[in-house]
């Protein structure tokens, strides 16, 4: 004000320095307050921020300065009874008008392109694991691999592994060279 003291416009918010919409939102106060004569209404219980500003509605022109901003999408219905605030007489108009007010301005980032799909995993050869106990050969899937790893042959009542593999002939020996 030309006085030198501080308002702060009761019941809205808008994006603060270095935010989006921070410049949008300070042009358009300036183009609707800047060099006019305004009316400054007292809003409710709380008259004074804890930064020392005036809480206040501007009205400019029979204009709810407030009201517009919102209604533009450059501000939000807040500090209000819904948030620990005191309750304003204007409230319930801000918060229907930001109800149905646009975003007038776009803070999206624009799109990352979609992460390349990853390749399909690749088959990896077989590679058999001893047993948890321990003791004993590793497991393969049939006799014919682990004579191909050195393993073998394995002998019923003996050898623990005989029972992992098909006897096909019935000797009591699998895995045989």
């Amino acid at each position: 004000m030309s006085t030198g003291a501080r308002i702060r416009i009761a019941g809205i918010d808008t994006p603060e320095r270095g935010e989006c919409g921070y410049e949008e939102a300070g042009a358009r106060m300036m183009e609707l307050a800047r060099d006019r004569e305004a009316v400054l209404v007292k809003a409710g219980a709380d008259s004074i921020d804890r930064y020392g500003r005036l809480i206040r509605y501007l009205d400019v022109d029979g204009r709810d300065v407030g009201l517009t901003l919102i209604q533009e999408g450059l501000a939000i219905a807040r500090y209000d009874s819904r948030d620990g605030y005191g309750w304003h007489h204007r409230e319930a108009e801000y918060v229907a008008a930001d109800a149905a007010s646009p975003q007038a301005y776009s803070c999206l980032a624009p799109a990352a392109p979609p992460p390349a799909p990853e390749p399909a995993p690749q088959p990896q050869p077989f590679v058999p694991q001893p047993p948890a106990g321990g003791g004993t050969d590793p497991q393969f899937g049939t006799c014919k691999e682990a004579i191909a790893n050195g393993y073998g042959p394995y002998v019923v009542g003996v050898d623990p592994e005989y029972h992992w593999y098909r006897d096909a002939d019935s000797d009591g020996i699998v895995c045989e060279r």
